[in-house]
């Protein structure tokens, strides 16, 4: 009940946030909003920790500059390769063994190494991931795993190493 809350209580602040509307009425379609959105969302049996969003606010505000800093990486490395006269590409698929538990950090996972340059996933296999790599340096760097650990231990396991 208590995620049920939450979830009520950040749906409203945001439909309060985006609308900047305090009249009587459009604060009523607000709550016949937020509540339609609450009623489903219970049905659907989707109002947990993992849904919960101030939950999430919290783990993506910790996941988000490491996976910023990533991407920008990510880019300098893959303008470099598509500057260099050589073009020094070596494509490789890699099968990662991800660390996620629920398929909400499996989905995140997946997507950052989607939104990497240079990585896409091409496949989530329970309990592992096909992404193809445009370098071997690439895939080396999926098959370590800091991406892999950071994204377990922000959204799962505190005790995996992040």
């Amino acid at each position: 009940m208590r995620h049920a809350i939450a979830l009520a209580v950040c749906l409203a602040a945001i439909w309060i946030g985006w609308s900047g509307h305090f009249e009587p009425l459009l604060l009523t379609f607000g709550a016949i909003s937020v509540g339609l959105v609450l009623y489903v969302s219970m049905r659907m049996k989707i109002v947990d920790a993992d849904g919960n969003l101030l939950v999430l606010a919290g783990r993506m505000a910790r996941f988000a500059p490491y996976l910023v800093s990533k991407i920008f990486r990510a880019n300098l490395d893959v303008a470099r390769i598509i500057l260099s006269p050589r073009m020094p590409i070596s494509p490789r698929m890699v099968r990662v063994r991800t660390l996620q538990e629920t398929d909400l950090a499996r989905t995140i996972y997946a997507n950052s190494v989607t939104l990497t340059p240079g990585t896409v996933t091409v496949a989530v296999e329970d309990p592992d991931i096909i992404v193809h790599a445009i370098t071997e340096e690439n895939a080396k760097a999926f098959e370590a795993g800091r991406m892999n650990r950071k994204v377990a231990w922000c959204f799962e396991d505190r005790r995996i190493p992040g």
